[in-house]
């Protein structure tokens, strides 16, 4: 399993930050990895923007058309849609190397909230329902990592 948010270089601008740190490590990071069962942990949609030049990334459909028919239930609990762009801030697919700086690596990846003051609402509700006992947020959590799991 690896995590990342792509921060590990500085610059005046995070987002030249990202790219240069990805530029720089992540194929001599991946390639620690054997390739059989690599799961990717993507803290950000920005971390997936930058990733996008590397990567194809395939989002699982059951898990959107899940979310898709449960918007009801999402309400309060953390995970929601991005109504104009029609993303989760949750995601779960397979990888595969693409573009002309690809990596040879493909797996499944699963996207998570960045961790920052502005989604702090957010991890605060995930935790919260996860104490109440939130059962669909059970099933959430069931179905990513049914996915998840090395085959």
């Amino acid at each position: 399993m690896y995590g990342t948010d792509l921060c590990k270089c500085f610059t005046n601008n995070l987002y030249q930050s990202s790219l240069l740190c990805t530029k720089e490590y992540l194929n001599q990071e991946l390639n620690l990895f054997i390739d059989n069962g690599l799961i990717f942990i993507l803290q950000g949609k920005d971390v997936k923007q930058v990733l996008k030049n590397y990567f194809r990334f395939l989002p699982n459909q059951d898990f959107i058309i899940f979310l898709d028919n449960n918007l009801n239930k999402l309400k309060d609990t953390g995970i929601s849609c991005n109504n104009k762009e029609k993303e989760y801030n949750f995601e779960i697919g397979k990888f595969c190397p693409f573009g002309k700086e690809k990596i040879n690596k493909s797996g499944k990846y699963l996207l998570i909230p960045h961790s920052s003051k502005q989604t702090k609402h957010t991890w605060r509700n995930l935790f919260k329902n996860k104490k109440l006992g939130n059962k669909f947020l059970e099933e959430v959590f069931d179905k990513i990592s049914d996915f998840l799991k090395i085959e």
